[in-house]
């Protein structure tokens, strides 16, 4: 079989959906396996990139978004109110293993690219 399959971790607030996927799947087909789990229409989730909190584009496929096997992905849903806003972002995501807060070690720094 040439499809590769793998995994993502949805994470909202306190609950994580593990989702197989294939890197060819689209952001929507992914919405739309979230929908069958929390009944919610793909129309009112966003899916962001959780380090630089990008939405994912739904037009676009999961390898597209650069999402790897195992990778931990936002979940928000729009709030039923007028006009509808979205959630806030609030996953718990446990810090790396030997880092000591924010202030940890930081390897030299290339954001000239």
């Amino acid at each position: 079989h040439g499809r590769m399959s793998m995994y993502l971790k949805i994470k909202r607030q306190k609950q994580t959906i593990f989702l197989h996927c294939d890197p060819s799947d689209t952001i929507l087909t992914i919405k739309q396996k979230i929908q069958a789990i929390s009944k919610v229409e793909t129309g009112d989730q966003r899916l962001l990139i959780t380090d630089e909190k990008i939405v994912c584009d739904e037009n676009k496929t999961v390898k597209e978004c650069k999402l790897e096997d195992g990778a931990i992905v936002a979940l928000v849903f729009k709030k039923a109110q007028d006009p509808p806003e979205w959630e806030e972002v609030d996953i718990h995501l446990l810090p790396k293993a030997g880092e000591d807060g924010p202030a940890g070690p930081a390897g030299p720094a290339d954001d000239t690219g």
